[in-house]
C-alpha cells in the first residue's frame, strides 16, 4: 500500500473531538505529504514498506513484564507509560518533581513550537490521548536517576501514541533515561525537554525493539543560558527505528553534547535524523554517532548542524563512524554544516568500513583468537560514546544490554565486506 492510501487510514485515527491543540496538528498533518523517499528526510526509508495495512491506536492495558528485568540492580525512581497511559499504581516519581497529566489532548503545561515539516511530529499533537509533564522546580537535583518505560503490545495492528515534556528550571540538576519498547507494535513518541538557565541534564533514550516492532520517535531539546544536555540514544534492535534529535541552543553559553549507537543486525531499519541549531553566539556542541550493523541490516545517519547568522563565535563537530560486518550490511551517512556566520570552529565527517586487519592481527600476536579479537574491536568501538555519561553503573549496565541483545546474537560471522559511503 502505498504512503498516499495510507494516509487516510492515519488521518482516522485523529479524535473527532478536537481542542485548538489537536486542531492545528490535525491540519499540518494534512497538509503534509505521508513520508516517502522523495523527501530529502526520508532518503532511505519508505515508511509504507514497513507498516502494516491496518492500523488503529491501542486502548487497551499492557503488561510490566518486560520492563522489569531491565537496570533491576540500580537505584531509581521508575515512571511506566503503557499504551499511551500513565501507570501511577505501579510507579514511583520523586517527590521533588512535579508532575502534570492531560485529558483527550487538553494540556495543562507548555508545548514546544511544533516542527512545520515533521509529519510524525504533527500525527503526534493531534492523535496522543494523554500528555505527561514532568518539571524539576529551580535549584532540585535529583539524587536517583528516573527511568520511564513506553511499553506497547504483543499486537502488530496496534499504535500506542506517547506524549512527554520536561521542564527544569534554573540551577537544576537530574539524569533521565527513557526506555522505547514497542513489543510487536507501532510505538509512537515525541519527548520534549526546555533547559532553563544553568540547567545540567543527562537524557539516555534507549530504543528496544523486536523483530517486528516499529518505533518513530522525535526528541527536540531547548537550552536556555548555560545551559547542559548530555543527549544519548542508543538503539537496539526492532524492524524499523526512526529516531529523530533536534536540538536549539537559545542562550550564549548553552552546550550540548548529542552522541548515539546503533547496533543492528538481520533485516533491521535504524534511520537516525538530527538538526543542532546555534541560534546565538558563544554556543557549543558535540555529536557522535557510531554504528555496527550486521547481516543485512541498514543503519542511516543523516546529520545537519546549522549556525544561525547571529551565531558567532560558535564551537561545533560532528563525526559519524560504522562498522560493516558482513557483505550485505548497508550504512547511508550524511552529516551536513550550514554556516551562516563568521568566526565559527565547524568540522564535520564519517567514515565507513570493515574492522581492521592490522588490529585483529595485533591481539592475536597477544594469543586471542581471530573471532574473540574481532568481538572485542567491535566492543571497544561501541563503548566510546558510552564513555560520555556521568554514572558508571548505567554505562556497563547499557553494555551488558549491548552484549546481550546484540553481540549474543550478531557476529556469526566475519566476511569481508564491501564499503559503501552516500
Amino acid at each position: 500500500m502505498t504512503g498516499e492510501l495510507m494516509k487516510p487510514q492515519w488521518e482516522k485515527m485523529i479524535p473527532d473531538n478536537r481542542n485548538p491543540l489537536r486542531e492545528q496538528g490535525a491540519n499540518l498533518f494534512k497538509n503534509l505529504p505521508f513520508p516517502h523517499k522523495k523527501q530529502e528526510h526520508w532518503k532511505y526509508t519508505a515508511l509504507e514498506d514497513f507498516l502494516p495495512e491496518q492500523l488503529d491506536v491501542n486502548e487497551q492495558d499492557g503488561s510490566l513484564a518486560t520492563a522489569d528485568s531491565l537496570f533491576p540492580h540500580i537505584d531509581a525512581h521508575r515512571l511506566f507509560i503503557i499504551n499511551g497511559k500513565l501507570d501511577r499504581n505501579q510507579s514511583t516519581l520523586p517527590e521533588k518533581m512535579v508532575i502534570h497529566e492531560s485529558v483527550d489532548g487538553d494540556m495543562p503545561f507548555s508545548l514546544s513550537e511544533l516542527d512545520s515539516k515533521d509529519e510524525m511530529e504533527a500525527f503526534n499533537q493531534a492523535a496522543f490521548k494523554q500528555g505527561i509533564g514532568l518539571t524539576l522546580p529551580k535549584g532540585t537535583v535529583l539524587e536517583k536517576p528516573l527511568m520511564i518505560f513506553h511499553l506497547g503490545t504483543e499486537t502488530s495492528s496496534q499504535m500506542e501514541i506517547t506524549r512527554l515534556h520536561f521542564q527544569f528550571g534554573p540551577n537544576t540538576e537530574a539524569q533521565i533515561l527513557e526506555f522505547l519498547m514497542p513489543k510487536k507494535s507501532c510505538l509512537q513518541n515525541v519527548t520534549t525537554l526546555t533547559l532553563e538557565n544553568n540547567a545540567h541534564i543527562e537524557h539516555i533514550r534507549i530504543n528496544l525493539g523486536t523483530p517486528n516492532s516499529l518505533l518513530l520517535a522525535t526528541c527536540k531539546a531547548y537550552l536556555k543560558k548555560d545551559a547542559q544536555l548530555n543527549n544519548f540514544a542508543l538503539t537496539l534492535g526492532g524492524k524499523l527505528t526512526r529516531q529523530n534529535i533536534n536540538v536549539y541552543l537559545q542562550e550564549s553559553g548553552s552546550f550540548a553534547r548529542v552522541n548515539g549507537l546503533y547496533c543492528l543486525k538481520e533485516n533491521e531499519h535504524g534511520d537516525h535524523n538530527g538538526q543542532i541549531h546555534h541560534l546565538v553566539e558563544k554556543t557549543t556542541s558535540n555529536q557522535l554517532y557510531k554504528g555496527i550493523v550486521d547481516d543485512e541490516g541498514h543503519g542511516i545517519f543523516t546529520g545537519k548542524v546549522i549556525i544561525h547568522r547571529e551565531a558567532i563565535e560558535v564551537d561545533a563537530t560532528q563525526l559519524n563512524k560504522n562498522i560493516l560486518l558482513s557483505k550485505k550490511a548497508h550504512v547511508n551517512s550524511r552529516p551536513q554544516l550550514e554556516v551562516y556566520a563568521d568566526d565559527v570552529k565547524a568540522a564535520h565527517g564519517a567514515t565507513v568500513g570493515q574492522i581492521s586487519p592490522e588490529e585483529v592481527f595485533y591481539l592475536q600476536s597477544r594469543g586471542i583468537d581471530y573471532h574473540r579479537a574481532q568481538k572485542i574491536i567491535c566492543h571497544a568501538f561501541a563503548r566510546e560514546p558510552i564513555e560520555y555519561l556521568k554514572s558508571k553503573a548505567i554505562g556497563d549496565a547499557i553494555g551488558k544490554l549491548i552484549f546481550d541483545e546484540f553481540e549474543k546474537r550478531a557476529m556469526r560471522h566475519f566476511e569481508e565486506v564491501e564499503v559503501s559511503n552516500d
